[in-house]
């Protein structure tokens, strides 16, 4: 064998080994990428889960009932206010403001009654998001 023969060899050798490691390198990056993704998204559902949390509250606040009750989904399995109670499902969470907390804090405008104060501050928020992102929990602290 020639020694330009053994240099070509060699060069398509290293050639070979080279693109199998850019490959490995590749996968690896890609698994990479596709962890951080997931990571992301996982914080976007966090985030999203504290936004319409903190809506509740200012809506709350400013007794928009409409905009609360608008906040809670088909599916939602309670609410619980200190005091009030633990009340089942869309048509028990409705049933706190419409009937229980509710009712007086509504001018005829359906703002907040002059004269009434309410703020409430979300604090010590744990959100759990499901291993699949399909559904999620979460629990807030109150101040106010």
């Amino acid at each position: 064998m020639s020694m330009m023969s053994r240099v070509v060899r060699c060069c398509l050798l290293g050639s070979l080994l080279a693109l199998s490691a850019c490959a490995r390198n590749d996968r690896a990056l890609l698994e990479r990428i596709d962890a951080l993704e997931a990571r992301l998204a996982r914080q976007e559902d966090v985030e999203a889960i504290r936004r319409v949390a903190y809506s509740y509250g200012y809506f709350m606040d400013n007794a928009l009932l409409d905009q609360v009750n608008a906040l809670f989904a088909d599916t939602m399995e309670y609410c619980e206010i200190a005091g009030y109670g633990m009340y089942k499902g869309r048509e028990g969470c409705l049933t706190i403001w419409t009937s229980v907390v509710g009712p007086g804090l509504q001018n005829a405008d359906q703002h907040l009654r002059f004269g009434v104060l309410i703020k409430h501050y979300l604090l010590k928020d744990v959100i759990t998001i499901a291993p699949d992102g399909l559904s999620a929990e979460g629990r807030f602290d109150y101040v106010g």
